[in-house]
């Protein structure tokens, strides 16, 4: 028996290389760069789509035929990017600046989108910022007064989605929302406001950045019973290398060995990360069920709170919150405050559907 040790921890590598949506749920589908349907005739915008899971979403639906926006801060950053895709695919990636921490910049985007195009077929809110692993010195405010991670990665893609509901009323189009298995490591409130502006006394990175990922993925459910006519999807994209979590310079032990096993030993190649956000981008409509999350590949995430998600961050395997009624309300209300002005027009009003 001295080999169930060794067969019980392969095993357990397995699951979780599964479970958290890592290389092995890559296998375990069929679905792969050159599977992603014809998208001719499709606009897409991808926030942060200058690096990570939102350059291979690029690249992949691009190549696909789309035409895709690539909305990021660090312009010339994103024309380089597309530099390096062959001609063909190149011509169909258009560069726009897009400043998720600053409202005038997501107000200006906006405008410069609906000004060139009539209707837009795919929004994928990717854009993400995180300040994990550097406990409270990771905590900042954007130039509006929001903590980053919040204001980056929910509220700034709120505003956004809610300024392009114009030309998403159009038929036929859809919002993924990046969300993650991280959701599950929020605080035991849930969603907790006044986290938003201030720092909270138990403020934790990994739980901050865990309600970011809440948020979003309340968001699309809130979004999908407020517009039934736009198919509206929550998406743990997979935990792929070389994403923003880490934070080599100066790395701590723990960090190290966290990157070690998330990163080499579970999780996806970074060639990877497009495929289920491509995946939901491009599989027709009747196969997916709105408000719902999905995971890689294909396959919908049943469930929000997770303690075994909750111990691997070191944290309490309690029950967490996973409802947030007035988060809507709250999010418009703390963006508007910030602002100093009402950002959101008539126009882009929404009522619920009866």
């Amino acid at each position: 028996m001295a080999w169930l040790p060794a067969l019980s921890l392969a095993a357990f590598v397995i699951y979780m290389a599964d479970h958290l949506g890592g290389w092995l749920s890559v296998r375990l589908s069929s679905f792969r760069e050159d599977s992603v349907p014809s998208m001719k005739g499709k606009v897409v915008v991808v926030t942060g789509g200058n690096a990570g899971i939102g350059w291979h979403t690029v690249r992949l639906l691009a190549a696909a035929g789309a035409k895709v926006i690539l909305a990021c801060r660090a312009v010339q950053k994103g024309f380089e990017q597309v530099q390096t895709l062959p001609p063909e695919v190149a011509q169909q990636v258009e560069v726009m600046e897009l400043d998720l921490a600053v409202f005038e910049s997501i107000v200006a985007f906006s405008r410069r989108f609906q000004e060139k195009y009539q209707q837009l077929h795919v929004l994928v809110l990717n854009a993400g910022l995180a300040k994990t692993f550097l406990g409270s010195a990771g905590w900042k405010l954007t130039p509006e007064g929001l903590e980053e991670m919040v204001g980056v990665s929910f509220l700034g893609h709120y505003l956004l989605c809610r300024l392009l509901l114009p030309v998403l009323r159009h038929g036929h189009s859809r919002v993924i929302g990046q969300s993650s298995v991280a959701m599950a490591n929020s605080y035991l409130r849930g969603i907790d406001p006044k986290s938003w502006t201030s720092k909270p006394q138990d403020y934790h990175d990994w739980k901050q950045y865990g309600q970011a990922k809440l948020a979003m993925r309340l968001f699309m459910t809130e979004l999908q019973r407020r517009e039934p006519g736009v198919l509206c999807l929550a998406n743990h994209p997979g935990v792929v290398e070389n994403t923003s979590l880490m934070h080599p310079q100066g790395a701590g032990i723990v960090e190290r060995w966290y990157d070690a096993l998330l990163f080499k030993l579970w999780g996806m190649r970074a060639a990877d990360g497009g495929l289920q956000t491509a995946w939901l981008a491009s599989t027709a409509a009747e196969q997916l069920q709105g408000g719902a999350c999905y995971k890689p590949i294909g396959r919908e995430r049943r469930f929000i709170s997770d303690p075994l998600q909750r111990l691997g961050n070191l944290q309490a395997p309690l029950p967490m919150r996973t409802d947030f009624p007035t988060l809507w309300t709250d999010a418009e209300n703390v963006v508007n405050e910030r602002a100093g002005r009402n950002l959101f027009p008539a126009d882009t009003a929404i009522q619920p559907a009866l």
